[in-house]
């Protein structure tokens, strides 16, 4: 039986997305992937590649929490299959 929480199986991870701005008007992840994206020292790691992006640009710029879609809301089970 497999359990959940055994991560054994899993292999090492090459690659790390950060994600900021989902909620657009929720600064201080907006200011951290913009600092970052600016001087990425901070989130660099040896045999790791860290990337950090704005995740929903344009409520960023609005400074809302969402456009269109609560990104929040999208990851469904039905959306992640």
């Amino acid at each position: 039986m497999s359990s959940r929480t055994d991560i054994s199986c899993l292999q090492e991870a090459k690659r790390v997305a950060i994600f900021g701005g989902t909620h657009g008007n929720e600064m201080s992840g907006i200011m951290l992937v913009n600092m970052w994206m600016q001087n990425a020292a901070e989130v660099e790691r040896n045999r790791l590649v860290t990337k950090p992006f704005i995740s929903n640009p344009r409520a960023v710029e609005k400074c809302t929490r969402y456009i269109n879609t609560d990104l929040n809301r999208a990851f469904t089970p039905e959306n992640l299959r």
